[in-house]
């Protein structure tokens, strides 16, 4: 769903074999996928700390957070993982404050943010070359409360 959109809304190209092609490239150049602890400032705890190009974080920040600030803390633990020029990229559901996983029934606590409130966390966490926030206009299924 997101490469379709990446490739047919903000590239504007309605091919969809581009969409496996971009798809296929991330995987090649993905090298791993770290497990991890953000509410601890050692993140990875005993593993051997490198710094990365991109960190990136998917509905997690606003699920392990309880607060702003703690949302805050998340981001600057994570920076310090980043090498100089590096991105950070955040997907997160904005609005919410639960969520539900696959009709399970089950509710999860989510951290209830707004886009003024994202920005807030992200000044408050340290230095910040820039911030972009963009607005899919993705309907996500997953039972928020707007």
């Amino acid at each position: 769903m997101y490469f379709k959109y990446v490739v047919e809304e903000l590239e504007k190209n309605p091919a969809a074999d581009l969409t496996v092609q971009r798809q296929e490239l991330l995987r090649g150049k993905l090298k791993e996928v770290i497990p991890c602890n953000i509410r601890d400032k050692t993140i990875l705890g005993d593993r051997e700390i490198k710094l990365y190009d991109i960190i990136q974080t998917n509905l997690c920040l606003e699920i392990a957070s309880e607060s702003k600030e703690e949302f805050s803390r998340c981001i600057a633990n994570l920076k310090d993982f980043l090498k100089p020029g590096g991105y950070l990229v955040c997907l997160t559901a904005k609005g919410g404050s639960w969520y539900t996983c696959a009709g399970s029934g089950c509710k999860f606590h989510q951290l209830k943010m707004e886009e003024e409130d994202i920005l807030w966390t992200i000044r408050k966490s340290g230095e910040v070359q820039s911030a972009q926030l963009l607005n899919y206009g993705v309907q996500w299924d997953l039972g928020c409360s707007m």
